[in-house]
């Protein structure tokens, strides 16, 4: 909703953007699974900026019957100033939903009474379908409990090892009509013994799939890994990888093969017993139908930018950036052997990164963050990659969602916020509660002294 209307409303009415912004902060706020006296300050905080803004809807009030003036009387408008001490009362209001009694109703009295005989006796065999069917569900609560009880710290930790970043399936490049030629299937059989039907020369990949600087980001990438396993350096990168080599030639002919996603994990909030459970999530980079290069989805991600290099953002977004992917890869360091003597295998994102509005701040009308496609380098000579480089699995957080957007002729994009509970609760101005407020104030004093 906020992605859709923001480009529409932040010239014809920005009021009215604060004014569903402030609905959203209570809508997402209220469906927390966990509350604490911070959560119950912004949801007051929510409800004082919707009691503040509804003035700029005074003009579309519906007319009172008897006086035939307008109104704000709504008993819905009503209830939800109850919801801070309601839910400080009888907790969250997790699934909450008032047909659950309908539902009930159907669950325990109609289906049952289906299966009975009806005759006499009916209400007496609906009792016996209900016992049986709460041992059923006492039972399998049982079951679930058994797999949520506390494990081990070592199955613990092999288990979390598992929720790493991983490359998705390899693509068959034969199966999407690009098929390779004599001389490179026996390349690649005979001397680097891969199947053709996976594996290219990385040459050959940029050539096919037209993306600028490719082989120079693949070369920084290998050479920037490299230079981390000589110095054993955990960390995710150092400053090479946007380094841009004045001969690259020697990686044309490294084997690479192409991946249609990247699997990673984000913590959705959606589990009331585990806030911090994580949620696997895909970033998705694959051709769509044929031919192989001309349609692809490439969708958009959040990555840790090595060594905390930034863009000017400060301090909102802690140091990530967002991109789009446009091909995930796996490529064979023939330089490099493991100890059966075989090329090291490295993966990677090859990312278009977004170059952020407003020094990254949130802003304030809509509360996203905007971002813009970073013009090319002009320079000769340039000495940097910029705006294209390759980044590890290790970097990517989880995906972007990223919506296109386009006010007085210039075309940019917003990042939504609004899309789940992670996103909602990291993107965000620190001192969101007294701009949004005092912004309310300032929206409701202008409208009031119309009157």
């Amino acid at each position: 909703m906020m992605a859709t209307f923001a480009p529409i409303l932040v010239e014809l009415n920005p009021d009215a953007l604060h004014a569903g912004r402030a609905i959203l902060d209570l809508v997402i706020l209220a469906r927390y699974r966990s509350h604490d006296d911070d959560t119950i300050r912004y949801l007051l905080a929510a409800l004082a900026r919707i009691d503040l803004l509804k003035e700029v809807f005074r003009a579309y009030r519906p007319l009172d019957k008897t006086t035939g003036k307008g109104h704000f009387n709504f008993p819905k408008f009503h209830s939800i100033s109850h919801l801070p001490e309601m839910i400080q009362s009888f907790g969250p209001p997790d699934g909450l939903t008032t047909q659950t009694g309908e539902k009930a109703h159907v669950e325990f009295f109609k289906k049952y009474y289906g299966l009975t005989n009806k005759h006499d006796n009916y209400i007496e065999q609906i009792m016996r379908h209900d016992v049986a069917h709460q041992k059923m569900i006492t039972m399998r609560d049982l079951v679930k409990y058994q797999d949520t009880k506390v494990l081990p710290p070592a199955i613990e930790r092999s288990q979390e090892e598992e929720k790493k970043t991983e490359a998705g399936t390899p693509l068959d490049l034969h199966a999407w009509g690009w098929q390779a030629d004599d001389e490179e299937r026996d390349i690649m059989r005979q001397i680097y013994h891969c199947d053709s039907r996976y594996w290219r020369p990385a040459g050959a990949v940029a050539e096919w799939l037209e993306l600028d600087t490719f082989l120079e980001a693949l070369a920084a990438f290998i050479r920037t890994d490299r230079t981390k396993s000589r110095e054993h350096h955990l960390s995710k990168g150092d400053n090479n990888i946007d380094t841009r080599e004045a001969d690259c030639g020697w990686v044309r002919r490294y084997p690479v093969r192409i991946h249609s996603n990247v699997r990673c994990w984000k913590a959705l909030g959606e589990d009331s017993l585990d806030i911090a459970r994580l949620s696997k999530d895909v970033v998705v980079c694959r051709p769509i139908g044929q031919p192989f290069r001309k349609r692809w989805r490439r969708d958009c991600a959040w990555v840790h930018e090595y060594d905390q290099q930034t863009s000017d953002a400060d301090g909102v977004l802690s140091g990530k950036l967002v991109g789009e992917v446009l091909v995930v890869v796996e490529v064979m360091d023939l330089a490099r052997r493991d100890f059966r003597q075989r090329p090291t295998h490295l993966q990677g994102v090859f990312m278009e990164i977004f170059k952020y509005r407003h020094n990254g701040q949130v802003q304030e009308c809509h509360g996203m963050v905007e971002v813009e496609r970073a013009q090319p380098s002009t320079a000769r000579n340039p000495r940097t990659l910029g705006k294209r480089r390759f980044y590890s699995l290790a970097s990517i957080e989880r995906s972007a969602h990223v919506v296109p957007a386009s006010v007085k002729g210039k075309e940019f994009y917003y990042i939504n916020s609004f899309i789940d509970f992670d996103q909602y609760n990291s993107i965000y101005d620190p001192d969101f509660l007294n701009k949004s407020y005092r912004a309310a104030k300032e929206i409701n004093t202008r409208y009031t002294t119309r009157q």
